[in-house]
């Protein structure tokens, strides 16, 4: 917000409210969030400046969630499971089955399609 403040924007608040304004956003940009600082320092930073770059007008807190880059998601792992890792689940399910008295279910395999 120090880098929005300078700019003199249209409707920005006065001195002696900006305390209770930064609360005010503070409490928007982390409620329902799980912030983690490594990752969100920069997404924050990069917020502020589209804002800076694009407001002619004081933003509000929506405007800085919009202008929030999204989190990136993690790659998809592209290798299928090994057979140790198959086997190991299925032993896991055989052992389930047996504890809740089921019969196991016969793992698909692409001879079955």
């Amino acid at each position: 917000m120090q880098k929005l403040l300078p700019l003199s924007l249209e409707n920005t608040p006065a001195a002696e409210v900006m305390g209770g304004t930064a609360l005010a956003w503070h409490e928007v940009m982390v409620h329902g969030r799980v912030l983690d600082p490594a990752r969100d320092r920069q997404r924050f930073r990069e917020a502020f400046r589209t804002l800076a770059s694009r407001q002619r007008r004081w933003p509000a807190p929506v405007d800085f969630l919009e202008a929030l880059p999204r989190v990136a998601s993690e790659p998809t792992p592209t290798q299928a499971e090994s057979e140790s890792s198959r086997e190991v689940g299925m032993r896991h399910i055989a052992d389930l089955a047996a504890k809740l008295k089921i019969d196991p279910v016969k793992p698909h395999t692409e001879a079955d399609a």
